[in-house]
Order: C-alpha cells, then sequence, then structure tokens
C-alpha cells in the first residue's frame, strides 16, 4: 500500500504541475488578448490620422512640385535653351511642362505630370489662359495670377501659387506684401542682357 500512496502523491503532483501550467497559460493568454486589444484601439485611432496626414502632404508636395516645375520653365527659357521659350499648361487633374510659345498637346515634347488622386486644381486666373510661358531673356510673363489647388476629400484644405508679371513664382502665403515691394514698372532693371536693333 504504501507504493500504491506514493503513486498517488506523485501523480498528484503530476497534476498540479499540469493545472498550474494550464493556469499560468491562462493568464499569459489574456494578457495577450489584453495587448492585441490594446493594439487593435491605437491601431484604429491612428490610421484615420495617418491617412488625413498623407492626403495633407500630398498636397503640400504637390504644390511644390508645381512651383518647382514653372521655376524650371522659367530658367530653361532664360537660358534659351533649344532657342525656344517654355511655359507649363494645367488642367484639373495634371500639369504639363511643354516647349514652344503656347501648348500643343500633340507635342512629343510635352512632359505631363498628373496630380495624386485626392488633389484638384480648382481654379486657374491666368488672365483667361491655362498655361504661363516665360519670355526670353527677361524671364517675364503676360499670364500673371494664381493657381489653387486643394484635397477632394477636404476642400477646406487649399493651397494657392501666385506667378507674377516679373516671372516670380510663389505660394500666397509667402507672396512679397504689395505695399512694400516696388512694382514691376518702377524697379530698376540689369541692361546686362538686353539685345539692342
Amino acid at each position: 500500500m504504501p507504493f500504491l500512496c506514493f503513486s498517488r502523491c506523485i501523480r498528484c503532483l503530476a497534476l498540479c504541475k499540469i493545472l498550474y501550467f494550464m493556469v499560468k497559460k491562462g493568464f499569459v493568454l489574456i494578457e495577450i488578448l489584453v495587448a492585441i486589444g490594446i493594439l487593435a484601439i491605437l491601431t484604429a485611432i491612428t490610421i484615420p490620422s495617418l491617412r488625413y496626414f498623407k492626403q495633407e502632404l500630398d498636397l503640400n508636395i504637390t504644390t511644390e512640385e508645381i512651383i518647382n516645375t514653372l521655376r524650371f520653365a522659367q530658367n530653361k527659357t532664360v537660358a534659351s535653351e533649344g532657342a525656344k521659350q517654355y511655359g507649363v499648361y494645367f488642367e484639373t487633374d495634371k500639369y504639363v511642362l511643354f516647349k514652344g510659345p503656347t501648348y500643343n498637346s500633340l507635342s512629343a515634347d510635352n512632359q505631363i505630370y498628373n496630380l495624386p488622386l485626392n488633389v484638384e486644381i480648382y481654379e486657374i486666373n491666368l488672365g483667361g489662359a491655362n498655361e504661363v510661358v516665360f519670355k526670353r531673356i527677361t524671364g517675364f510673363t503676360d499670364q500673371s495670377g494664381n493657381i489653387s489647388l486643394r484635397l477632394k476629400t477636404n476642400p477646406a484644405k487649399t493651397k494657392t501659387i501666385y506667378i507674377e508679371k516679373s516671372g516670380q513664382v510663389g505660394l500666397i502665403e509667402d507672396a512679397p506684401d504689395p505695399e512694400s515691394v516696388a512694382s514691376d514698372d518702377s524697379r530698376v532693371k540689369a541692361s546686362l542682357h538686353v539685345h539692342f536693333g
């Protein structure tokens, strides 16, 4: 009988160990479920704000790319690259860098830049035109005005690019105060690149 009692104790100990591990694993499982629940809640909170941040980033990047493309067209024109003028043509969902005095949609030289799906050009105020063409040597333009972009999902989020007759390009929020800056007509202009005759 002592052997039977001893075997019962061993079985009892083995059973206690098994129960202990099961209870211990149960707490670990509950802890894991709680951690997963917390992660799910945090993910549900952060994903919409990350999506909104990406949309605003798309608007900012697109605005800077358009400004850079306008400046690039102006620089190519001033440098008289290919003895041509360069300009930028605008539509609601794209803008095009083109070569020549006017935009030709069939030209092989056109460089088309599509806007992100969540950004649109909603207003083009360039004196009735949809394009800005820079003049050789001076870099001036006859199509001054502004171009406004916005998020399609949040129309209150906008950016406006200005183009002055002098060829200066920038954001409206960065625009110089008209009272503190002399007008194009009253500025002293360098005569280094003026052609006579």
